[in-house]
């Protein structure tokens, strides 16, 4: 496979604004009551800030045959001195997201490693995600990627 991992550029947005339409629908169909169908769901203000804040935030994309097919973003968090975390510099994986069409072929994989690869030449501790319980194909992914569970959300529907 001949794909390649790059940071994201202004001009990537309007494909990584499509990708981010495809998790938010799943998000949707998982949960309707919590989630809205949105198609519009990261406006380019909102990425353009994340882009050049290159301090908190990394943007990567996955590029497949000059085609934009996965893209990741990624939160720079630093603990000292805090009373209940470790001091750490943990690298958050807000987003990552692998075209539909694409997923199941190992780019999955192929990214995360970059992703991993960067992290440890930043001097990062811990890469650390959330995913929602629902997605279990993501999950799996995740645990054979080598990332392991540490806690869950709870919450109680009122209405």
């Amino acid at each position: 496979m001949d794909a390649k991992i790059r940071n994201a550029l202004e001009t990537d947005f309007k494909y990584v604004s499509s990708l981010a339409n495809q998790i938010q629908s799943l998000h949707h169909g998982f949960r309707p009551y919590f989630y809205r169908q949105n198609d519009n769901v990261m406006s380019k203000e909102y990425y353009l800030s994340m882009l050049n804040d290159k301090e908190k935030h990394s943007i990567f994309v996955l590029v497949y045959n000059n085609e934009i097919i996965g893209y990741s973003i990624c939160n720079k968090l630093v603990f000292e001195d805090n009373p209940i975390i470790a001091d750490s510099k943990i690298y958050l994986i807000d987003t990552m997201c692998i075209s539909e069409k694409f997923q199941g072929k190992g780019f999955g994989t192929i990214f995360i490693n970059e992703i991993k690869k960067y992290a440890q030449k930043e001097m990062f501790d811990i890469i650390q995600l959330n995913v929602d319980c629902k997605n279990i194909n993501a999950i799996s992914f995740y645990k054979k990627n080598g990332f392991d569970e540490i806690s869950k959300k709870m919450f109680i529907r009122l209405r």
